[in-house]
């Protein structure tokens, strides 16, 4: 009977150690047991701030890195003031030239022949030919397309004079006018022009004569207008910049007829009766030849 007890007693206690060893196994080493068995690590769940960055996503929280943006050809430059990095007001240097080219200002020297078929003016020029120069200066008002329309002034100064017989005669003539011009662009290197200048004459005449007391001169005025054609031509075209052209011209010119009397200058100085002249009638009308330099801005 207590050999059966002690048989029953080992085998119980050698049980309860395999299971007790079982047990052991399962449960997690405690942190005081240096040579305790590691268990296993359960995996845990990823969360955004524990799991790093994947190489080839960026974090969700940080914005996208954005490149330098580069100033386009029409954006003002930034210059550097004493407040920090402020736009100016100039284009850049390389941005293309956006206006309308048939737009500009146009100043022009010129040389003009006048063909004058009056016989009043005879006793002042040998080849019936008044030179004269011209300046002028218009700006266009209106462009579209091929077509402009351009206004402006012009003043033509010059004269003649001849000797003959003994008699020393002489003209100088001024002209004023306002020009209005109508041109064709079929180029922009050139184009071809119709101009009316309505205006005034300022003639200012002398004769010298041997028999007369003193020198005999008159000052008159008269209507003046020149119908013209006519184009411009330049070698160059810097678009947006200075040009220079060379500007050919004909047309006609219609003034109308004044009296020429002349008389001395100081006819106090002269004793008895004052000789005068009358050279009969003159009009400074003719076809005209013109070519001049001109310079648009």
């Amino acid at each position: 009977m207590k050999l059966r007890s002690i048989l029953t007693l080992v085998v119980s206690t050698a049980l309860l150690t395999s299971a007790g060893s079982a047990l052991a196994a399962d449960l997690p080493p405690l942190p005081d047991q240096p040579n305790a068995p590691k268990a296993e690590a359960q995996p845990a769940q990823p969360t955004q701030t524990a799991q790093p960055p994947s190489p080839s996503a960026a974090p969700a929280t940080a914005p996208a890195a954005s490149p330098v943006a580069q100033p386009s050809a029409s954006a003002p430059i930034p210059h550097v003031t004493a407040s920090g990095l402020e736009p100016r007001d100039e284009p850049a240097a390389n941005a293309p030239f956006t206006g309308d080219p048939n737009k500009m200002w146009f100043v022009s020297g010129s040389v003009r022949e006048t063909f004058v078929s009056s016989r009043g003016f005879d006793p002042y020029s040998q080849n019936d030919i008044l030179p004269q120069w011209t300046f002028a200066g218009s700006r266009t008002l209106w462009s579209r397309g091929r077509l402009s329309f351009a206004a402006g002034a012009s003043w033509d100064v010059g004269g003649a004079s001849t000797t003959s017989r003994g008699l020393d005669a002489g003209i100088f003539t001024n002209r004023f006018a306002a020009t209005a011009e109508g041109r064709w662009h079929p180029r922009t290197y050139g184009y071809g022009f119709v101009r009316l200048s309505p205006g005034a004459n300022v003639v200012n005449a002398r004769v010298n004569d041997p028999s007369a007391p003193g020198t005999l001169t008159t000052t008159q005025w008269s209507f003046s207008g020149d119908a013209s054609v006519g184009a411009a031509i330049t070698p160059m075209f810097v678009p947006g910049g200075p040009r220079v052209w060379l500007v050919p011209e004909v047309g006609y010119t219609y003034a109308t007829s004044t009296q020429m009397r002349l008389s001395p200058k100081n006819e106090k100085d002269i004793t008895g009766t004052a000789s005068k002249t009358d050279l009969g009638e003159l009009a400074l009308s003719g076809v005209f030849f013109r070519v001049g330099l001109a310079l648009s801005f």
